[in-house]
C-alpha cells in the first residue's frame, strides 16, 4: 500500500488532511490523455485542498489506492509510523475531530467503555435498565475482564444511577461514557 505520507500532509491543529502536490509518474497515460496532463488536472483540482469526505458512519474517509480508510487510522500511521493494531477512539466523542491527541489506539472493550449513551436507553443511564420481572432498576456493567457483573436492583431510578456511577470510574469507563452526544 502506498504511504501515506506521500499522499497527504497532516495539519496538526486541525486534524485534517491535505491532497500533496502528485508527479506525473504517479498516473497512467492513456492513448488521447498524458501522464503530465492527468497530473496537471489532478493537481489543479486537488492538490492542497482538504481530503476525504465525511461517511455515513460521521468518520472522515480518504481515498487510497482506490480502497476507503478512515482518515484518524491513516494520520496514526503517518504520525507513528505503523498502522494501528487495534480500535482508534476519539476521545472527546467528535468522529470528525482528528487532532492526534484526541486519538488513542484501545482495545474495543476500552473503546466502548468512551461510547455516547445508546439511543435506546430509557434510564438515561448506561448499565442501568429495567427489571421487568422484579419491577426495579438493576445496574449491570461490563468489568475489565470484558464481563459483565450485576451490581443490585433498586427500587428507585435515581438510587440506582448513583450505584452506577460510583462504579463506573473504578471499572475503566470515562466521563463522557453513556452521557448524550
Amino acid at each position: 500500500m502506498t504511504d501515506p505520507n506521500k499522499l497527504f500532509t497532516y495539519c496538526h491543529e486541525t486534524g485534517r488532511l491535505f491532497h500533496k502536490l502528485r508527479n506525473p509518474e504517479d498516473f497512467k497515460s492513456s492513448a488521447k490523455i498524458s501522464c503530465e496532463t492527468r497530473c496537471r488536472q489532478w493537481n489543479g483540482l486537488y492538490a492542497n485542498k482538504p481530503a476525504g469526505a465525511i461517511n455515513n458512519a460521521g468518520y472522515y474517509s480518504v481515498i487510497i489506492n482506490g480502497k476507503s480508510m478512515l482518515a484518524h487510522r491513516v494520520i496514526w500511521k503517518m504520525v507513528y509510523g505503523s498502522w494501528p493494531d487495534k480500535n482508534i477512539d476519539h476521545i472527546n466523542g467528535d468522529r470528525t475531530d482528528n487532532r492526534i491527541e484526541n486519538l488513542r489506539c484501545v482495545s474495543q472493550s476500552e473503546n466502548l467503555r468512551n461510547s455516547k449513551k445508546r439511543s435506546d436507553n430509557k434510564s438515561g443511564a448506561s448499565g442501568v435498565t429495567w427489571h421487568s420481572q422484579r419491577q426495579k432498576w438493576q445496574v449491570r456493567m461490563m468489568t475489565q475482564s470484558g464481563k459483565y457483573k450485576f451490581y443490585g436492583l433498586f427500587k428507585e431510578l435515581d438510587k440506582a444511577i448513583e450505584i452506577r456511577n460510583a462504579i463506573a470510574s473504578d471499572l475503566g469507563y470515562t466521563d463522557r461514557h453513556g452521557i448524550d452526544a
